[in-house]
């Protein structure tokens, strides 16, 4: 009878333990029943952290870099994850003890790192190595872990000392160059170093310098020194990177720690959010919100150029504090397309939340076997829980003496009256409005230039224009000339691009045409004959690129060039980047990569040689 009886108890406990597996209730009861979009975001962000807490490394309580478990994390990763501890103990999702007990295990293996004046290499091996390895890191992928550590020690006296110690081990003055006034943006543990520069104010440099100047490391104006070149599109003005080099989570990592709805950045954030609300109308696309992801079939964003049809759920979710019921419509109608399932494990299903995700035009996720992305799941669970417990995170941190020191320093910035609260407020509520341009029927082909004038712009009025990387290099780059030899057609020329990037250091040129501003909205392919000199050898492969009005740019690779004339034809969905203006583009490039830092494997194949080019233009394929 004993037995039976102690079968059926391991067997409720079994069961118990299994369902607990799929989904956790919480200790606590928060009750946002019956309160929209609160109860929705409640529940999303429940599954969302049993997804970031279950891919964790035993050895050092480390997060995995993605669900394949790589051996290496990053050290945004370890900060976003500390900080997701803290928000998932205020939700109710873990208990204290718990809490206490997993951030001290990431203490502990973070205080046996070997470091440069308290920086860490960027990426961090989960399995307990301890010494650091050569080579570039970068603040921008540090700064969120002293963030997190303020944010830590600020909710749990426990820990304060060994945060305290980690924190006062960081000399911030190390990235301030004195002499041109500006903050170095990356570092050389090894070789014990600092190069390179911050750049925009709207990328995810912007804690690393506010920390430079709340720490004492670097005066107020190297803040100021921030790039705040602006992008127009729809009547809205956002800061730069914007589509490109990152998309949303550029704008928006930073405003997880600091409150900026009101300042100059949180309005960027808000703005470029909107206008991809509005891309997604204008584009009749069923969703929005796009950011660095995994492209579902495919690698992470190389190079931060984001693809038209690939959208990440945590882009919407970064915007949460804007425009809630945007966002949990936009969330629900990405469920529908199938952006959030149960996720298998062995057979196991898990309510793991979104997948990183989603093509809208095949429908195809980044759903098992890859890749659930840590980075991606905390931004989205820290957005969602600024919004559910009343901006939890920005309380923390802003209790900080390091924070609040920063805040009086940069005053100019944080202190500011308007009511950019109640225009988010009112975008929230309203239906989106946009003009969309009815395309004629047919539209003709837009020859940008047949090469045909010996002399003279091309068919748009503009001119060539020549670039090299390195005005000082050693090698030639690109030199133009009109030929009549090798051309399409019996009458006229093509051109003939002379190239050169022989160099043991990087090196590019380009050559490019100036596009005038004309309209490209009817059209909706670039299309030139292409070809190489067997003769003087040629690459099989080289770069295209198209910027417009506002300097944003989105590229293409072209390969298998051959000494055969061959018609290229390439859709503007299929160039990687997303352009802010198809009505005022601004040139064309065709740009050879010698050792390129990003497309490792795309640059040119030969340093030297000669390329054919004719019929240039842009045209409507249906």
């Amino acid at each position: 009878m004993k037995k039976i009886i102690l079968f059926f108890i391991s067997a409720i406990f079994l069961i118990a333990f299994f369902q607990g597996c799929t989904r956790k209730e919480p200790y606590i009861k928060v009750d946002f029943s019956g309160k929209y979009p609160d109860y929705y975001f409640y529940e999303l962000a429940q599954d969302t952290w049993q997804c970031i807490d279950y891919y964790v490394a035993p050895e050092t309580g480390f997060p995995y870099d993605s669900d394949t478990k790589p051996d290496y994390t990053n050290t945004t990763n370890i900060g976003l994850y500390l900080t997701s501890i803290i928000a998932a103990y205020e939700l109710g999702f873990v208990e204290r003890v718990q809490a206490l007990e997993k951030i001290e295990k990431i203490l502990s293996s973070l205080e046996k790192l070997e470091n440069w004046n308290g920086f860490l290499n960027n990426w961090i091996n989960v399995r307990g190595k301890t010494h650091a390895s050569t080579g570039a890191n970068y603040i921008s992928d540090f700064n969120k872990l002293p963030a997190s550590l303020i944010v830590v020690r600020q909710e749990f006296p426990e820990v304060y000392e060994e945060c305290s110690r980690i924190l006062d081990g960081m000399d911030w003055s190390i990235f301030y160059n004195p002499a041109s006034g500006n903050c170095y943006g990356g570092y050389d543990i090894v070789n014990k170093k600092a190069f390179g520069y911050l750049g925009s104010l709207a990328a995810d440099i912007r804690l690393a310098s506010f920390f430079m100047v709340a720490a004492g490391g670097a005066p107020p104006e190297a803040w100021k020194k921030l790039n705040r070149q602006e992008i127009e599109q729809y009547g809205m003005n956002f800061y730069k990177p914007g589509w490109n080099w990152g998309g949303l989570f550029m704008q928006a990592m930073g405003g997880i720690f600091l409150d900026e709805r009101k300042t100059e950045m949180g309005k960027s954030t808000a703005d470029f959010a909107y206008v991809q609300m509005l891309y997604a109308r204008g584009k009749n696309m069923p969703v929005w919100g796009w950011s660095s992801c995994y492209i579902p079939g495919n690698g992470y964003t190389e190079g931060g150029f984001l693809p038209t049809d690939v959208v990440t759920p945590h882009a919407s979710a970064l915007a949460v504090i804007y425009y809630p019921h945007k966002v949990a419509e936009n969330l629900k109608r990405l469920e529908e397309l199938g952006a959030r399932r149960d996720f298998k494990i062995n057979n196991e299903s898990y309510s793991f939340g979104f997948c990183d995700a989603i093509n809208i035009k095949t429908g195809k996720t980044t759903f098992n076997p890859t890749y659930l992305t840590s980075l991606d799941q905390t931004m989205l669970f820290l957005s969602l829980a600024n919004y559910l417990k009343d901006g939890l995170i920005w309380k923390l941190f802003e209790k900080d003496p390091i924070v609040k020191k920063g805040k009086e320093l940069l005053k100019d910035y944080f202190e500011v009256e308007n009511d950019y609260l109640g225009v988010y407020a009112r975008r929230d509520e309203a239906p989106l409005m946009i003009v969309t341009k009815v395309l004629p029927e047919i539209v003709p082909l837009l020859i940008i230039d047949n090469f045909n004038n010996a002399e003279g712009p091309n068919n748009l009025g503009g001119e060539i224009g020549l670039w090299k990387l390195d005005p000082d290099g050693a090698y030639e780059g690109c030199f133009p000339e009109k030929t009549s030899e090798n051309r399409i057609g019996d009458t006229g020329f093509g051109l003939k691009l002379n190239y050169d990037v022989a160099s043991k250091e990087p090196a590019v040129c380009a050559y490019s045409q100036f596009l005038e501003g004309a309209d490209l909205r009817g059209h909706n392919s670039l299309s030139f004959y292409i070809k190489g000199d067997k003769i003087e050898g040629f690459t099989k492969r080289l770069k295209i690129e198209l910027w417009d009005n506002n300097g944003v740019e989105i590229i293409y690779i072209v390969q298998g060039i051959t000494d055969e004339w061959q018609k290229i034809i390439i859709p503007f969905d299929e160039f990687k980047g997303i352009l802010s203006r198809w009505d005022s583009p601004n040139r064309l490039a065709f740009v050879f990569e010698n050792q390129p830092a990003f497309y490792k494997n795309m640059g040119i194949t030969n340093t030297k040689g000669v390329i054919y080019i004719d019929d240039l233009a842009f045209e409507r394929i249906e």
